[in-house]
């Protein structure tokens, strides 16, 4: 089974983009963990923000091909990216998603040989499904494909991926949903880590949450 990795490194305004290099220097340290089980990774740059020589380096140690995508939305970047993906499998994650345990993505894709989608999932109460998070959603392209408009953009004012996830329910795609951290983690000044609510989570994986 080979895997494509799409990952949208999102335009910040100017003056953060300073943490745009940290997360994407973050993004690089995680890769030596997971980064064998991806067979080709797709990096969306809307602002051309990779320096000059980075995308050798890119495509060297990451096997990636970097998208530009002028300001494009979140939506837009990735109907862009997906064009792109060859691969039997494309898993999507935000460039402030931090996968820590090979196992944990071993086991996420190991899952898709049963199921067509491997997720979080955002539900305003318990016994909805809101949608299948960008930040973490693993799918077979082949159930992907087999829509009729493939479309990440969702109609104001849902968040990204609304409009897909209820039509991939629709088409009754077998999904499993994986539970994530949703903790709050912040470091006061004097170093203090605080996490709200404990206990928390291992889930193998963690969303950053309003970064800037």
């Amino acid at each position: 089974m080979t895997v494509g990795l799409i990952v949208p490194f999102h335009h910040y305004p100017p003056d953060y983009k300073d943490n745009y290099r940290i997360v994407f220097e973050y993004f690089k340290r995680q890769w030596r963990i997971w980064g064998e089980l991806i067979d080709k990774t797709y990096l969306i740059d809307s602002q051309h923000y990779f320096y000059p020589g980075e995308e050798n380096y890119l495509k060297g140690l990451l096997k990636a091909e970097v998208i530009f995508t002028e300001n494009f939305s979140h939506g837009q970047s990735l109907n862009e990216a997906i064009k792109r993906v060859k691969e039997e499998v494309v898993l999507i994650v935000d460039m402030d998603t931090i996968i820590y345990s090979l196992d944990h993505l071993a086991t996420v894709l190991d899952y898709l040989s049963t199921f067509d989608i491997v997720c979080s999932v955002e539900r305003p109460d318990p016994g909805k499904i809101s949608r299948f998070t960008p930040y973490f959603f693993a799918a077979r392209m082949k159930a992907l494909r087999e829509m009729s408009d493939l479309n990440f953009i969702s109609e104001p004012p849902h968040d990204p991926m609304y409009d897909l996830t209820q039509q991939l329910i629709k088409n009754r795609v077998s999904f499993l949903e994986i539970k994530d951290n949703r903790s709050s983690i912040r470091m006061l000044k004097d170093g203090t880590i605080l996490y709200d609510p404990k206990p928390l989570l291992d889930s193998g994986h963690y969303h950053i949450r309003n970064f800037n």
